[in-house]
């Protein structure tokens, strides 16, 4: 039997490793975005990109929905789906509901759930882990798990701190490196939390 359309296309290698790179190169988008300088000289280029992205990202959802017949509510409340919901939603929920700029900058910075999405091409990773560096698979795991839990914390320390302390978390990338620092090491001390749900973040990640 002829696989439709759908099916075709969400199965397609070369389809799920390009959105697997459109995931990597809209974290780094977040992240330049979060650079005053860089926002105010390519803040409609990056804009222009998210909604790119939004679109690809929507379609690949309704495809997922479509192509699962048989199962297919069970499928929409699925980690994955909810996941690929979380990615879109912050985009499309201004245009339904008028909310306060806060509001707005915790729809943006949620747009990290872009990242989940990586955990559904885990096998793809998985492969390419064991050529590379044969069966250290646990490691490869390790890494995966690590680096979103290192990226999450940055964006979430970020979106507390940065408000307390705009002139030691000034962007993403202070963040990630403050989340390096504390996940690898005992820190630096050049930054750190002062809000109380900056040091939790902090505690969780040394613990």
């Amino acid at each position: 039997m002829k696989p439709s359309f759908s099916n075709f296309i969400i199965n397609n290698r070369a389809f799920n490793y390009s959105i697997l790179i459109l995931i990597v190169l809209n974290v780094l988008a977040i992240m330049f975005e979060s650079v005053s300088s860089i926002k105010h000289e390519y803040g409609n280029k990056l804009y222009i990109f998210n909604v790119f992205s939004v679109i690809v990202f929507t379609i690949e959802y309704f495809l997922r929905i479509i192509a699962h017949k048989k199962n297919r509510i069970k499928y929409i409340f699925s980690f994955y789906a909810i996941v690929d919901l979380l990615a879109i939603l912050p985009f499309y929920i201004p245009f339904l509901i008028r909310l306060d700029l806060r509001y707005l900058r915790i729809l943006r910075l949620l747009r990290v759930f872009r990242i989940f999405k990586t955990a559904k091409y885990s096998n793809s990773l998985n492969f390419l882990i064991d050529v590379l560096i044969d069966k250290k698979k646990e490691l490869g795991i390790t890494l995966f798990i690590a680096s979103i839990l290192m990226l999450v914390s940055a964006f979430l320390v970020y979106f507390f701190e940065n408000p307390t302390q705009p002139n030691v978390y000034t962007d993403l990338f202070t963040s990630v490196w403050w989340s390096l620092a504390t996940l690898t090491t005992v820190g630096y001390g050049d930054i750190y939390p002062v809000t109380m749900m900056g040091k939790l973040i902090g505690g969780f990640l040394r613990f």
